[in-house]
C-alpha cells in the first residue's frame, strides 16, 4: 500500500483559476506543493470563465461537467482507489452545493478518507437550511468527512455543521513576495498617500467602499492614488466607473484588472496602506492581506471574519467596522501619522515570518494529511 513507501495517493479536487480568485488560488497554490511528497492526482472543478458567471446556472456549466465525468470521474471510479480525497467545498452557494453533492456522491467511494479544507465558508449552512431532500442528499454524500481544515475560527463553523470527525485550523500560508520583488518600499511618488486593494471587484468585498474612501481623503487635501487590483463583473465595473466619474476621481483611482507575481509585488512596494474593507459572505484568511503585509505594508481592513487573525489593530495596521468609509479613512490617516509608517511597516513584515510563512503552512498541512491517512489505514 501507498503508506507503507511513505507517499500517499492523493485525489485533490477543487477549482483551478482562470479565474484568478481567492479559492481557486489557494487550492492550486496548496495541491502543486504536495506532490513533492504524495501521488497527487487533480481534478480541476472550474467551470467559469469570469467572475460574471458565479453563481448562474448555464448549458455550458452542464457540458463542461457532463465532459468531466466522462474524461475524468468514470476512468477514476473504473481504475483507481486513493489514500485521501483532498476536496475544497464550495462557499455560500445553492450551485455549488449542488456542484460538491454530485462530486462527493461518486469521489468519496474511491478514497478511505476525506479531508475537506475550508478556504471560503458559508457551504455548509446552505446545506443545512436547504429543503429535505437535499439536507437527507448532504447527510449521506457531504457530511462526516475524516478531517475538516479551517483558515480561521470564523463563523458560520463548516466543520461543526457538517460533524467532521476531526477538525484543525491552520493559518494560511504564501511564498515570500521578496523572492521575486526585492525591492520593498520603493515609493516612486514622494509624497502621495497610494492605496492599494487587490481582490475581486465587487461590492461585497468593499469596491464601492473604495471610492468613498478616496473620495473622504482627498477632501481632506491627501495628494492621492488608488489602485484597485482585480477581477470585476461587467456590472460592478460599469457601477464602479460611474461612482469614479461622480466622486471627480478619474485622475487619482486605477482599475488595474488582473497584476499578478512580479508586477503586483512591485505595486505593492509602493504602497502606503493596503486597503481592504470586505464585508463578503464566505470570506475567511484571505491572501491579499498577507501579501501585503510580506511586503512590509500596514493594512486597514474590516473586523470581519478571519481578519483579526492578520492584522493586529494597532500594531500592523487597524479593524475597522465593515461599511464605514468614514472610520476606514481615519484609520489610513492614523497609519500615516504614526512617524512615516516606519513602525507598522516593521511590524506588518515580522507577522508575516511569524505567522503566515508557506514552508510553515504546507508542513503543518501535510503532517494533518499524513496522520489522517495513517489513522483510517489502521481503521480499515
Amino acid at each position: 500500500m501507498s503508506l507503507s513507501a511513505g507517499r500517499l495517493r492523493i485525489l485533490a479536487v477543487g477549482m483551478c483559476p482562470p479565474p484568478y480568485l481567492g479559492q481557486a488560488l489557494a487550492f492550486l497554490r496548496t495541491v502543486e506543493p504536495l506532490r513533492q511528497w504524495h501521488q497527487v492526482t487533480i481534478i480541476n472543478t472550474q467551470f467559469q470563465r469570469s467572475i460574471s458567471e458565479f453563481g448562474l446556472f448555464s448549458i455550458a456549466k452542464v457540458v463542461i461537467f457532463l465532459r468531466l465525468f466522462l474524461t475524468k470521474i468514470i476512468p477514476l471510479i473504473l481504475q483507481e482507489r486513493f489514500d485521501l480525497l483532498y476536496y475544497t467545498p464550495s462557499s455560500a452557494s445553492q450551485l455549488g452545493l449542488l456542484k460538491d453533492l454530485l462530486y462527493l456522491t461518486m469521489l468519496r467511494l474511491l478514497c478511505r478518507a476525506t479531508v475537506y479544507h475550508f478556504h471560503g465558508t458559508g457551504g455548509m449552512a446552505i446545506a443545512q437550511q436547504s429543503n429535505f431532500i437535499i439536507r437527507s442528499w448532504a447527510r449521506i454524500a457531504l457530511f462526516r468527512p475524516e478531517l475538516a481544515i479551517r483558515c480561521a475560527d470564523v463563523v458560520p463553523n463548516d466543520a461543526a455543521i457538517c460533524g467532521a470527525r476531526t477538525s484543525t485550523i491552520i493559518f494560511n500560508g504564501i511564498f515570500d513576495p521578496a523572492s521575486c520583488s526585492p525591492q520593498k518600499n520603493n515609493f516612486s511618488r514622494p509624497g502621495t498617500l497610494v492605496l492599494t486593494f487587490v481582490g475581486a471587484v465587487i461590492r461585497e468585498k468593499g469596491a464601492y467602499d473604495l471610492i468613498k474612501i478616496a473620495s473622504l481623503l482627498k477632501a481632506k487635501g491627501y495628494d492621492l492614488l488608488l489602485n484597485i487590483v482585480g477581477h470585476s463583473s461587467d456590472h460592478d465595473l460599469l457601477a464602479l466607473r460611474a461612482l469614479i466619474a461622480e466622486n471627480s476621481l478619474t485622475e487619482e483611482v486605477h482599475l488595474t484588472g488582473i497584476v499578478s507575481d512580479e508586477d503586483k509585488f512591485r505595486l505593492l512596494s509602493e504602497t502606503t496602506v493596503f486597503v481592504f474593507p470586505t464585508y463578503f459572505q464566505a470570506e475567511t484568511q484571505p491572501a491579499a492581506v498577507i501579501e501585503a503585509l510580506a511586503m512590509g505594508v500596514p493594512a486597514v481592513t474590516s473586523d470581519w471574519r478571519g481578519l483579526n487573525t492578520i492584522v493586529e489593530d494597532g500594531v500592523n495596521g487597524y479593524l475597522v467596522p465593515p461599511r464605514r468609509p468614514d472610520l476606514f479613512a481615519a484609520a489610513v490617516e492614523r497609519v500615516i501619522s504614526r512617524e512615516g509608517t516606519g513602525e507598522m511597516r516593521a511590524a506588518a513584515r515580522r507577522s508575516f515570518l511569524e505567522r503566515f510563512t508557506f514552508d510553515r503552512y504546507i508542513r503543518e498541512l501535510n503532517s494533518a494529511l499524513v496522520t489522517t491517512a495513517e489513522q483510517y489505514a489502521r481503521a480499515s
